[in-house]
């Protein structure tokens, strides 16, 4: 993975896919020099087995989530954003 911005006074969300290897690494690299809080944006919180832990121990604080799959991190309502567009489209 490059291309990390490492400044340590901002604070940086990643989203490099719904990959948690890629996560992983990205967090690794990023907490190696200290910065400020570690977030994560993911669309669907599929956290399998102990998934969540090595995020959390690979040094991320923050995690979000859309609510398409209940959990914790569910941050991003989808909801009404669909019915949008369903009536945009007349879906609806």
């Amino acid at each position: 993975m490059t291309g990390i911005d490492t400044n340590a006074d901002a604070r940086l969300v990643f989203h490099p896919r719904d990959d948690l290897g890629e996560m992983l690494e990205a967090a690794r690299l990023l907490a190696a020099h200290d910065p400020a809080p570690i977030s994560v944006r993911v669309t669907h919180a599929l956290f399998v087995g102990d998934a969540e832990d090595k995020l959390r121990q690979a040094g991320v604080g923050h995690i979000w989530s859309c609510d398409a799959v209940p959990h914790p991190s569910n941050a991003a309502p989808l909801a009404e954003l669909l019915a949008r567009a369903l009536r945009a489209n007349d879906l609806l």
